[in-house]
């Protein structure tokens, strides 16, 4: 999701409204941006999901936190790609803008055959296993498949 300074305030989820016109991220191309930290692989994501809609992104700053990140947007400094989660309560003054073709990751976990009794191994595959399925829900590809 794209976040800028404007528009109307408060809790935004995409899934809750799935009418909403999406943009690209070539439409933010010619704006300053707010970035993950470079040793984060979200600021990796940010440099590539742009680049593959034609551009490098103009980052003015960089922070370690999506709410200083969101903070910094509703000031005014730039715009910024944000994942979901990060966003349960925007300032007043950050406006979200989904994209028309999202910007996802894959998780993979690999687990040796003896540790797959282990209940935390277990719980944990059930967690990726149910988040992926609510990102299939919105209709991103997933492979939540589990091999024994």
């Amino acid at each position: 999701m794209i976040a800028s300074r404007g528009g109307s305030a408060g809790t935004y989820r995409v899934a809750a409204f799935p009418s909403i016109a999406r943009t690209g991220l070539a439409d933010f191309s010619g704006h300053d941006w707010v970035v993950p930290h470079a040793a984060w692989s979200c600021h990796e994501m940010v440099q590539r999901a742009c680049g593959v809609a034609g551009f490098a992104p103009r980052s003015v700053a960089e922070a370690t936190d999506f709410s200083v990140i969101l903070a910094l947007v509703g000031a005014g400094v730039g715009v910024a790609l944000v994942p979901e989660l990060t966003v349960g309560q925007l300032p007043d003054s950050v406006t979200l803008h989904p994209l028309e073709n999202p910007v996802y990751r894959l998780d993979f976990v690999v687990v040796r055959q003896s540790l797959n009794a282990d209940p935390g191994i277990g719980r944990l595959r059930d967690l990726f296993a149910t988040s992926a399925g609510r990102v299939a829900m919105r209709g991103i590809p997933t492979n939540s498949g589990t091999q024994e």
